[in-house]
């Protein structure tokens, strides 16, 4: 190369660098809004591809991560048979979101989905490493956005499904997490964390169905077919809508 042309050539050659990040960062926007408007159109799986292609632009875009994540656990609730798959890449996709980054909300809120998720298609005896990652998840979480909803939420359901374990295995639980992971966990504390998601979004079924299962394995009946209504006269905003509409009416004419 003549040493007259290397200057000219060289600014060249890094002039293309910027030019190719800004395509690749435009192409994952676009695949992302994409994902966004098919994902409140309720196609959760149409959605999803959008965000995988975002990825596939951009691996390290932290919107399409926890939004690929957050869909893949929607999507594995009621699908057995691709629930464990689903949820390891929702699990993967979410660690990768909080590493890019650390201060948005929802990464550690889909995190926490991913793992309360996760756990739950485990045995009680298997569920206290990630109840530990979940409180500490949930709790970034919160700490960044208090009135977070989807957080309040997880909070909420785990703090009932420590109540729900017997007094032995909660004194066990106790005992091995120091006594602190579970100090607040009462059904008190349940319900007041799933009231306050709803206080912020009245209208998501999910919110009150959990709500009314807590009613529920309290025995308080009434407040619980209260809830399990307010599921039926919802809205369709979420993917699993319709099943959760399911499982109130069954309650309901119990």
């Amino acid at each position: 190369m003549p040493r007259s042309l290397a200057p000219a050539v060289l600014a060249a050659l890094f002039a293309v660098v910027p030019a190719a990040g800004f395509a690749q960062s435009s192409d994952a926007a676009h695949h992302v809004a994409e994902g966004d408007a098919a994902y409140a159109k309720r196609r959760a799986p149409e959605a999803l591809k959008h965000y995988l292609a975002a990825l596939k632009a951009d691996s390290t875009n932290a919107d399409a991560l926890w939004r690929a994540s957050r869909t893949e656990t929607e999507l594995s609730e009621y699908d057995s048979t691709h629930a464990d798959a689903l949820l390891a890449d929702a699990e993967r996709h979410a660690r990768g979101a909080v590493a890019a980054a650390p201060k948005d909300a929802h990464t550690h809120f889909a995190l926490a989905y991913a793992l309360g998720r996760k756990a739950l298609r485990v045995s009680v005896a298997e569920r206290l490493p990630y109840a530990t990652e979940i409180h500490k998840e949930v709790t970034a979480c919160l700490a960044i956005a208090p009135k977070d909803a989807p957080c309040l939420h997880v909070l909420g359901v785990w703090d009932a499904e420590y109540m729900r374990l017997g007094s032995f295995t909660r004194e066990m639980a106790n005992t091995m997490s120091g006594g602190k992971l579970f100090a607040n966990a009462t059904w008190e504390e349940a319900e007041r964390n799933l009231k306050a998601a709803i206080e912020v979004e009245p209208k998501r079924a999910i919110h009150h169905l959990d709500l009314a299962r807590i009613y529920r394995d309290q025995g308080k009946a009434e407040e619980a077919k209260k809830e399990y209504q307010a599921v039926l006269d919802a809205p369709l905003t979420d993917y699993n809508d319709e099943n959760y509409r399911a499982e109130a009416k069954a309650a309901l004419a119990k």
